[in-house]
């Protein structure tokens, strides 16, 4: 396999310092990417909504629809966890990008992209949305070289 062919197939499109990363042994480059003990870390954490934050977001988001239902408050409880959690996945879209920017493991980027779009219903619906960046940093990256 060419650099050429490596870049385009198992990166994310491939800087000047990608085509030197892989050097004359593209393949090996590749593989040696996907080794354990090199594990990319991903987006830091720092700060982004946990699963149990987020878990519990969607609880006072049922308490509040409740409370709807019975005609005791008229908020719609979707605009809760927009507010809630809105400035946190800007936040973490932000650190995702700047991540796939400056990976020294494209092809590993490229797989977390891969398995969290399989995974991932839309991060679009409010009420998956604010859980797909923890999904992604707590179950898929720890396994994702591995087996599910």
């Amino acid at each position: 396999m060419n650099t050429g062919a490596a870049l385009r197939r198992f990166g994310l499109c491939g800087g000047a310092q990608d085509g030197a990363r892989l050097g004359s042994d593209p393949l090996g480059a590749l593989i040696a990417e996907l080794s354990e003990a090199a594990r990319s870390p991903g987006v830091n954490a720092s700060g982004l909504l946990s699963t149990q934050a987020a878990a519990e977001i969607f609880a006072e988001r049922r308490v509040r629809a409740r409370a709807v239902r019975d005609g005791t408050a008229k908020r719609d409880p979707k605009a809760f966890v927009r507010i809630a959690t809105g400035p946190v996945r800007t936040e973490e879209l932000g650190r995702l990008v700047a991540n796939a920017i400056g990976t020294t493991r494209p092809l590993e980027e490229r797989l977390a992209l891969f398995w969290a779009n399989h995974f991932m219903v839309s991060t679009v619906r409010t009420a998956i949305g604010a859980m797909v960046g923890a999904y992604e940093r707590e179950a898929l990256r720890p396994q994702m070289l591995g087996r599910f």
